[in-house]
């Protein structure tokens, strides 16, 4: 029988928790890298790829899902895995689901660790 609080994942996640911090951060700055890029459009670029309404989903709301999996991670990484699933569902492109899929990872994390966080709270 597993113990007490231990969870599916195991007693000690503090790998698993860095690791989403870690890439969440660099994720957060590659998506201000293209937003920038993409508010202040090279020349002779004049169309928008995206609709305001999917900018919100990413990398806004990914971004801000990050952000707050930082200190709550169960709601950031809900947040975040949410925001990317209604992106690519609304898309319906494969090669979103392929870019998106390694940026997601963090949200996973994400969830697994507040997943373990409220299992622990739970037996206690």
């Amino acid at each position: 029988p597993m113990e007490s609080g231990t969870g599916v994942l195991g007693p000690d996640l503090r790998y698993l928790v860095w690791t989403a911090r870690g890439a969440a951060l660099l994720v957060v700055v590659l998506c201000l890298l293209f937003a920038v890029g993409y508010a202040v459009p090279p020349p002779g670029f004049d169309h928008l790829v995206m609709q305001p309404a999917e900018v919100l989903l990413f990398p806004v709301g990914m971004c801000l899902g990050y952000l707050i999996a930082l200190r709550w991670p169960l709601t950031g990484g809900v947040l975040s895995l949410a925001c990317l699933a209604v992106f690519v569902g609304a898309r319906r492109e494969l090669i979103y689901v392929i870019f998106l899929g390694p940026l997601s990872l963090p949200g996973i994390f994400f969830y697994f660790y507040g997943m373990h966080l409220l299992d622990q709270r739970r037996a206690s």
